[in-house]
């Protein structure tokens, strides 16, 4: 599957740090689920034991909109770390063919 977003471009719309952030959300396997509808990237995060809708909206000038219900993103204004978590995880899946096709045996 080819993806319209890159780890390049997750650091330059989040940070290095958040990156960071989001990456350790993913190796701890709080990612739950992730579904990309061009231009909206969608899923979820368990946060405090629940899960967290997040999302990002690609724009087409190549950055993006975050639309997290989380603090940093309603207060600071930032792209958090849930909703890059939910990139990483699509860009993991996308390279991990036996991930594919344990999905499709699922359907």
């Amino acid at each position: 599957m080819s993806l319209p977003f890159t780890q390049k471009m997750l650091i330059n719309w989040a940070g290095p740090q958040v990156f960071r952030d989001a990456q350790i959300l993913v190796e701890k396997n709080l990612v739950q689920d992730v579904e990309l509808e061009p231009p909206m990237i969608q899923g979820s995060v368990l946060w405090c034991n629940r899960p967290l809708k997040t999302g990002l909206r690609m724009m087409p000038d190549g950055t993006a909109e975050n639309c997290c219900p989380c603090r940093d993103s309603r207060e600071r204004g930032i792209i958090c770390a849930h909703a890059i978590a939910v990139c990483i995880e699509l860009i993991r899946r996308a390279h991990h063919p036996e991930r594919i096709a344990a999905r499709q045996e699922e359907v």
